[in-house]
Order: C-alpha cells, then structure tokens, then sequence
C-alpha cells in the first residue's frame, strides 16, 4: 500500500524515528511512501529566512531524512491521490479518517 504523509508528520517522524527503524517498520507492513510537490514546497520554506539559520537546518534534517529512504514513488498531482485512495476503496481496502 502506498501512504501520502503530511509535512507535519514528517516533521514528528524526523524528529522522533531514526531513519533504519522508520524503514523496517513500513517494510514488515509493506507500505511504500508517496513525496509530492506540496511536500517539497513545504519542506523547501525553511530555507527562505536567510536570517534564520535554526530553519535552514531543519530543512537540511528533513531532505538528508527523505534521501536515506530512498522513496521510488513521486506524485506529480494531487488528482493522484484521490484516485488511488478511491482504487483502494473498491477494492476492498479501508478508508481510515484523518
């Protein structure tokens, strides 16, 4: 199954899950991460406040953290998510609510 995280959960992820632990866990349960471009444009903010070094390296932490899992899948739409949480539905899968 693939999941789409919100930033604020990647946030929390990053700061509380080493990377090796946060990949052994999605793979014994078999999930694969979705990124997307809001996902990007979010993380990429914390590089706007040049006067803000404590921002930069949050953003730094929080790529060198995607990059360590290696994640294959890219959405390039939001149109994409919907289609494949309605894919999921029809076929048998649970909707959890946010």
């Amino acid at each position: 199954m693939k999941v789409y995280f919100d930033q604020d959960v990647w946030q929390y992820v990053c700061d509380t899950v080493p990377v090796s632990k946060f990949k052994q866990t999605l793979g014994s349960k078999q999930i694969e991460i979705c990124l997307g471009m809001h996902n990007i444009y979010e993380f990429g903010r914390c590089f706007l406040d040049k006067n803000n070094s404590k921002n930069a390296e949050r953003g730094k932490k929080i790529f060198q953290y995607l990059y360590d899992l290696n994640i294959d899948y890219f959405l390039k739409l939001t149109d994409e998510l919907i289609k494949s949480d309605l894919d999921y539905a029809l076929t048998g899968g649970k909707l959890l609510p946010y």
